[in-house]
Protein backbone atom coordinates (compact mmCIF):
# COMPACT_ATOMS: atom_id res chain seq x y z
CA UNK A 1 0.00 0.00 0.00
CA UNK A 2 2.96 1.85 0.28
CA UNK A 3 4.02 2.06 -2.78
CA UNK A 4 0.91 3.09 -4.29
CA UNK A 5 0.06 6.06 -2.00
CA UNK A 6 3.26 7.43 -2.69
CA UNK A 7 2.56 6.85 -6.83
CA UNK A 8 -0.87 8.29 -6.13
CA UNK A 9 0.51 11.11 -4.72
CA UNK A 10 0.22 14.57 -6.51
CA UNK A 11 3.67 15.53 -8.01
CA UNK A 12 5.08 12.18 -7.55
CA UNK A 13 7.92 11.04 -9.46
CA UNK A 14 8.20 8.34 -12.20
CA UNK A 15 9.87 6.07 -10.11
CA UNK A 16 7.00 6.38 -7.54
CA UNK A 17 4.53 6.22 -10.38
CA UNK A 18 6.46 2.89 -11.73
CA UNK A 19 6.44 1.37 -8.31
CA UNK A 20 2.24 2.33 -7.59
CA UNK A 21 1.82 0.61 -11.48
CA UNK A 22 4.08 -2.37 -10.17
CA UNK A 23 1.90 -2.96 -7.15
CA UNK A 24 -1.51 -2.32 -8.59
CA UNK A 25 -0.60 -5.03 -11.28
CA UNK A 26 0.62 -7.31 -8.35
CA UNK A 27 -2.76 -6.69 -7.03
CA UNK A 28 -4.46 -7.45 -10.55
CA UNK A 29 -6.06 -4.05 -10.05
CA UNK A 30 -6.28 -3.13 -13.89
CA UNK A 31 -8.47 -0.21 -13.76
CA UNK A 32 -6.34 1.43 -11.06
CA UNK A 33 -3.20 0.89 -13.59
CA UNK A 34 -5.10 2.48 -16.37
CA UNK A 35 -6.39 5.77 -14.46
CA UNK A 36 -2.27 6.34 -13.50
CA UNK A 37 -1.28 5.86 -16.56
CA UNK A 38 -3.66 8.68 -17.52
CA UNK A 39 -2.81 11.08 -15.04
CA UNK A 40 1.38 10.31 -15.44
CA UNK A 41 1.25 11.04 -19.34
CA UNK A 42 4.46 12.09 -20.16
CA UNK A 43 6.58 10.79 -17.13
CA UNK A 44 6.88 7.44 -18.32
CA UNK A 45 8.83 6.78 -21.75
CA UNK A 46 7.66 5.30 -24.37
CA UNK A 47 9.77 2.08 -23.79
CA UNK A 48 8.49 1.15 -20.10
CA UNK A 49 5.01 2.66 -21.21
CA UNK A 50 5.27 0.12 -23.56
CA UNK A 51 5.94 -2.81 -21.00
CA UNK A 52 3.84 -2.31 -18.57
CA UNK A 53 1.07 -2.47 -21.51
CA UNK A 54 2.52 -5.60 -22.42
CA UNK A 55 2.23 -6.29 -18.71
CA UNK A 56 -1.22 -5.02 -18.43
CA UNK A 57 -2.50 -7.44 -21.54
CA UNK A 58 -0.74 -10.78 -20.36
CA UNK A 59 -2.50 -10.55 -17.24
CA UNK A 60 -5.75 -9.78 -18.84
CA UNK A 61 -4.76 -12.45 -21.16
CA UNK A 62 -4.90 -9.67 -24.73
CA UNK A 63 -1.16 -10.19 -25.18
CA UNK A 64 -0.12 -10.95 -28.70
CA UNK A 65 3.71 -12.00 -29.38
CA UNK A 66 5.08 -9.47 -31.82
CA UNK A 67 6.13 -11.48 -34.67
CA UNK A 68 9.70 -12.37 -34.70
CA UNK A 69 12.19 -10.54 -36.57
CA UNK A 70 14.92 -12.45 -38.51
CA UNK A 71 17.66 -9.43 -38.27
CA UNK A 72 17.40 -10.07 -34.51
CA UNK A 73 20.86 -10.98 -32.95
CA UNK A 74 18.81 -13.21 -30.38
CA UNK A 75 16.63 -14.36 -33.68
CA UNK A 76 17.20 -17.71 -32.85
CA UNK A 77 17.04 -17.95 -29.14
CA UNK A 78 13.58 -15.94 -29.87
CA UNK A 79 12.33 -18.72 -32.43
CA UNK A 80 13.29 -21.16 -29.49
CA UNK A 81 11.33 -19.61 -27.02
CA UNK A 82 8.32 -18.76 -28.67
CA UNK A 83 8.26 -22.58 -29.63
CA UNK A 84 8.45 -23.77 -26.33
CA UNK A 85 5.43 -21.51 -25.20
CA UNK A 86 3.23 -21.01 -27.72
CA UNK A 87 0.16 -23.29 -27.21
CA UNK A 88 2.18 -24.86 -24.64
CA UNK A 89 0.58 -25.56 -20.85
CA UNK A 90 3.33 -23.74 -18.68
CA UNK A 91 4.90 -23.82 -14.86
CA UNK A 92 6.50 -20.83 -13.60
CA UNK A 93 8.25 -21.91 -10.97
CA UNK A 94 9.66 -18.89 -8.64
CA UNK A 95 11.77 -18.32 -5.89
CA UNK A 96 10.62 -19.77 -2.02
CA UNK A 97 10.67 -22.53 -0.34
CA UNK A 98 7.44 -24.78 -1.86
CA UNK A 99 5.35 -25.58 1.31
CA UNK A 100 3.46 -28.40 -0.72
CA UNK A 101 4.39 -31.53 -3.33
CA UNK A 102 3.75 -29.81 -6.61
CA UNK A 103 6.51 -31.59 -8.16
CA UNK A 104 4.61 -34.41 -10.18
CA UNK A 105 2.33 -31.15 -11.69
CA UNK A 106 5.45 -28.91 -12.42
CA UNK A 107 7.17 -31.81 -14.48
CA UNK A 108 3.94 -32.66 -15.71
CA UNK A 109 3.75 -29.73 -17.74
CA UNK A 110 4.84 -28.95 -21.73
CA UNK A 111 7.57 -26.41 -20.85
CA UNK A 112 8.80 -25.44 -17.25
CA UNK A 113 10.18 -21.85 -16.44
CA UNK A 114 12.30 -21.15 -13.38
CA UNK A 115 12.97 -17.81 -12.28
CA UNK A 116 16.76 -17.20 -10.79
CA UNK A 117 19.11 -20.00 -10.69
CA UNK A 118 19.35 -21.86 -7.25
CA UNK A 119 22.52 -24.18 -7.03
CA UNK A 120 21.44 -27.31 -7.08
CA UNK A 121 22.95 -27.96 -3.54
CA UNK A 122 20.18 -25.94 -2.17
CA UNK A 123 17.09 -27.13 -4.42
CA UNK A 124 14.01 -28.78 -2.44
CA UNK A 125 13.11 -31.88 -2.57
CA UNK A 126 12.09 -33.21 -6.31
CA UNK A 127 8.67 -33.68 -5.14
CA UNK A 128 8.04 -30.07 -4.22
CA UNK A 129 9.56 -28.27 -7.23
CA UNK A 130 9.90 -31.15 -9.37
CA UNK A 131 12.95 -31.91 -11.91
CA UNK A 132 12.51 -30.44 -14.96
CA UNK A 133 13.49 -26.18 -16.28
CA UNK A 134 13.46 -25.99 -19.95
CA UNK A 135 13.68 -22.14 -19.80
CA UNK A 136 15.48 -20.45 -16.75
CA UNK A 137 15.79 -16.68 -16.24
CA UNK A 138 18.59 -16.05 -14.34
CA UNK A 139 19.40 -12.24 -14.81
CA UNK A 140 23.05 -10.69 -15.20
CA UNK A 141 26.58 -12.22 -16.06
CA UNK A 142 27.33 -13.48 -12.64
CA UNK A 143 24.32 -16.03 -12.95
CA UNK A 144 25.56 -16.74 -16.45
CA UNK A 145 28.47 -17.82 -14.61
CA UNK A 146 27.42 -19.45 -12.35
CA UNK A 147 25.09 -21.68 -14.35
CA UNK A 148 28.56 -22.30 -16.65
CA UNK A 149 30.24 -23.65 -13.18
CA UNK A 150 27.26 -26.04 -12.85
CA UNK A 151 27.11 -27.03 -16.54
CA UNK A 152 31.30 -27.10 -16.82
CA UNK A 153 31.31 -29.40 -13.21
CA UNK A 154 28.13 -31.77 -14.15
CA UNK A 155 26.47 -31.05 -18.05
CA UNK A 156 24.11 -34.27 -16.60
CA UNK A 157 22.86 -32.39 -13.55
CA UNK A 158 19.44 -31.76 -12.24
CA UNK A 159 19.35 -28.09 -13.30
CA UNK A 160 21.26 -28.36 -16.91
CA UNK A 161 19.88 -31.90 -18.23
CA UNK A 162 16.81 -30.30 -19.50
CA UNK A 163 17.66 -26.57 -19.68
CA UNK A 164 16.96 -25.87 -23.30
CA UNK A 165 17.00 -21.70 -22.96
CA UNK A 166 18.32 -19.29 -20.51
CA UNK A 167 16.88 -15.96 -20.57
CA UNK A 168 19.56 -13.18 -19.27
CA UNK A 169 20.70 -9.54 -19.20
CA UNK A 170 23.50 -7.96 -19.50
CA UNK A 171 25.75 -10.82 -20.95
CA UNK A 172 27.55 -11.32 -24.14
CA UNK A 173 27.31 -15.28 -23.69
CA UNK A 174 25.23 -16.99 -26.61
CA UNK A 175 25.43 -20.37 -25.47
CA UNK A 176 26.49 -23.12 -23.40
CA UNK A 177 26.88 -26.10 -24.96
CA UNK A 178 23.62 -26.43 -26.45
CA UNK A 179 21.43 -24.35 -24.47
CA UNK A 180 20.80 -21.29 -26.03
CA UNK A 181 20.98 -18.07 -23.90
CA UNK A 182 18.49 -15.00 -25.32
CA UNK A 183 19.74 -11.69 -24.04
CA UNK A 184 17.76 -8.97 -23.05
CA UNK A 185 17.29 -5.60 -21.44
CA UNK A 186 14.37 -6.11 -19.38
CA UNK A 187 11.71 -3.39 -17.80
CA UNK A 188 12.83 -2.40 -14.30
CA UNK A 189 10.20 -4.25 -11.36
CA UNK A 190 9.74 -2.79 -8.84
CA UNK A 191 7.79 -4.61 -6.44
CA UNK A 192 8.74 -4.31 -2.70
CA UNK A 193 8.30 -7.76 -1.78
CA UNK A 194 11.64 -9.72 -0.90
CA UNK A 195 13.01 -12.31 -3.67
CA UNK A 196 12.38 -15.24 -1.46
CA UNK A 197 8.41 -14.27 -1.34
CA UNK A 198 7.85 -16.79 -3.83
CA UNK A 199 6.27 -14.21 -6.00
Amino acid sequence: MLSIREGEAAGAGANAVGRAIQAHLERRNFAEVEALLARSTGQINESGLRDIRDYLDMMQNKYLMPPLDPNSPNFEAEKLFSELITGKSVALVGPGSPSGHYGYEIDSADTVVGVKFIDNNLLPADNAHGQRTDIAYIGGGNAILAVQVQFDADPYSVVVQHLKLIISTRTSTKSLGKIAVYVFEPCEVLYRTPSVSGL
